[in-house]
């Protein structure tokens, strides 16, 4: 199946195809609740143009959205393309996936795509680790089940907040200083966030087995992931588009 693939958050708009599980491109554009649902489409339009897919070769579409202002605008863009409605993941939608929470409606449908996409891959009790704008740590089992997860302001996220509060920060890319204790503002920011946020996601690990009684599969995703890569010394498996994965298993999952 060639399935367009739209994942859509505060900060950005992921645009994607698949085929047969296999993800072809990503694109990312910022997240905009001023621009239009033409503009949307044009932009859809553009990406899929730019990576030689011709829209007459999409067999469906799909769409994530934790942003519900901007909804609307991007499944009509994308079902405009399509010549047929783009599916939204909600509560309507099958995943495949048991939300054994208080509250499943509360279940972002990102969460929702990452635990589907591990459990597709493997069916194995997991924690997921996903290192974008927000730090999560999502409990997965081999039954199906979403049990619950952790969330932390993300490394980046962490950092402009640090830049937006105080007037003697300016912008800085994060870059491992290779010290713990840095000798100037960049080194010192730079060694806190990522030996910090390295040490966070050990030690937090081996608290959730111990709380847990038992070992995890650990899957690791997320653009922040190249920050702390040469921290990790535990086994992991690192999946870069899990996100994009668990969506097109889903869509698949609700056409057949």
């Amino acid at each position: 199946m060639t399935v367009l693939l739209l994942c859509l958050t505060n900060a950005n708009l992921s645009i994607s195809v698949s085929v047969d599980r296999k993800i072809l491109f990503v694109y990312k554009t910022y997240s905009d609740k001023l621009k239009s649902e033409h503009e949307y489409q044009e932009t859809i339009m553009q990406a899929l143009a730019f990576h030689n897919v011709s829209f007459s070769s999409l067999e469906g579409g799909i769409l994530s959205s934790v942003v519900p202002s901007l909804t609307r605008k991007v499944k009509n863009a994308a079902s405009s393309i399509l010549n047929k409605e783009c599916l939204v993941i909600s509560r309507e939608l099958k995943s495949g996936v048991a939300i054994r929470m208080d509250n499943p409606s509360e279940v972002g449908s990102d969460i929702i795509c990452l635990a589907k996409g591990a459990l597709t891959k493997f069916q194995e009790d997991a924690l997921i680790i996903s290192l974008d704008s927000v730090l999560m740590f999502l409990e997965v089992s081999k039954n199906n089940e979403f049990l619950g997860g952790a969330l932390f302001p993300g490394m980046k996220a962490s950092l402009d907040k640090m830049i937006s509060s105080s007037a003697q920060l300016s912008d800085l890319e994060l870059e491992d200083p290779h010290v713990l204790i840095g000798k100037n503002t960049k080194d010192s920011i730079s060694s806190g966030l990522i030996n910090g946020y390295s040490f966070l996601i050990t030690k937090y690990i081996q608290e959730i087995e111990k709380e847990k009684n038992k070992k995890y599969k650990i899957i690791i995703t997320g653009e922040d992931f190249s920050l702390i890569k040469d921290k990790i010394n535990f086994e992991y498996t690192y999946l870069k588009d899990l996100v994009l994965e668990g969506l097109y298993d889903i869509y698949v999952k609700n056409v057949k």
